[in-house]
């Protein structure tokens, strides 16, 4: 495991006449790296504090955690969705903590025994590839009905929702909008239509903007900074019936190294820098008096289906097994 120190500055402190070195904050981050570098740059130029991280993918940072949970190597994992840290916080895994900010905090985006706190929003959406459409001289889908078209058959790309956490929020919210033994139907018709699975939630933007497949299905945040922001030739629309939705989280690591710095990293998050940030990422801060950037995609401006968090959670492994009964996969 290689933790990143984005200043590379290797720091120390004189006291009492002997050199001694303040060990860097060790964050997990589910975040894009990038981003998370963007991030921590910034924490660092306000508060002078250093930070190295590890960027791993939310299944990945899941496992990390409960694996270390002996011997915890970080004090903070950001990013990923609720659904992970929802896991952590039952399993006691998490250090219970309120941040501070100059808002309300939102039933909705606070974990029951205060494990996890959401500092943004992701929502799910729909990469049509132009030229794709262009040549079929068809508009980009608009609905889940529409990803059943003949012309997509072996032309949408998405993830497995056994690796991804993108990809279960589809799957979570699909069956909360049409029930089990419909949503389970779609699912298996659906599968019929993919063209390419794959372990990363946004790896299928690259695919579809490379014309690999016409469709994915992904985070819009990631249809937008990971290819039209990139030059690919994708269109981000959204499905009519409702979109999923994630709360994306920051959670202290219980037993984590140096707790402390930890708590002022995750108070950082809820900052109007933090939040301003999210939304250069075009992705939805809750910060109520952060900057409009107009690709963001407001909650409010779509229609969301409802999925109860921890209700989803507890049906977690039942779904993945449904869901690789009826795929094969």
């Amino acid at each position: 495991m290689r933790w990143i120190s984005v200043s590379f500055f290797l720091f120390s402190l004189l006291f009492f006449g002997c050199e001694k070195r303040v060990e860097p904050l060790r964050i997990y981050s589910s975040m894009d790296a990038k981003e998370t570098k963007g991030f921590i740059e910034a924490f660092e130029k306000e508060t002078g504090e250093k930070v190295e991280f590890v960027r791993l993918s939310t299944g990945e940072a899941l496992t990390r955690i409960q694996s270390e949970s002996a011997n915890p190597h970080a004090a903070v994992w950001i990013g990923g969705g609720s659904n992970e840290h929802v896991i952590l916080e039952r399993a006691g895994l998490l250090e219970p903590y309120q941040p501070r900010r100059s808002f309300p905090p939102s039933p909705q985006l606070t974990g029951r025994m205060n494990g996890w706190n959401g500092w943004y929003i992701g929502v799910i959406g729909f990469g049509a590839n132009t030229e794709f459409l262009k040549k079929h001289n068809m508009k980009a889908p608009t609905s889940y009905q529409d990803l059943l078209k003949p012309v997509f058959k072996g032309k949408i790309g998405v993830a497995y929702p056994y690796t991804s956490g993108t990809a279960y929020t589809i799957l979570a919210s699909l069956i909360s909008l049409m029930g089990e033994e419909k949503g389970f139907e779609f699912v298996k018709a659906l599968d019929g239509q993919i063209g390419h699975y794959s372990e990363s939630g946004s790896a299928c933007v690259t695919q579809a903007g490379l014309g690999e497949v016409a469709v994915c299905i992904a985070f819009s945040h990631d249809i937008r900074h990971k290819g039209i922001e990139q030059g690919y030739p994708l269109e981000l629309t959204f499905p009519k019936e409702g979109v999923g939705f994630e709360v994306g989280g920051a959670s202290l690591i219980k037993g984590g190294p140096d707790l402390e710095r930890g708590r002022r990293f995750v108070d950082w998050l809820f900052s109007p820098t933090a939040q301003n940030l999210l939304a250069e990422w075009n992705q939805t801060p809750i910060h109520p008096g952060v900057q409009k950037n107009p690709f963001i995609v407001r909650s409010e401006t779509v229609k969301k289906i409802d999925v109860d968090i921890y209700e989803s959670v507890e049906r977690h492994q039942q779904l993945l097994a449904r869901w690789r009964q009826v795929t094969g996969k």
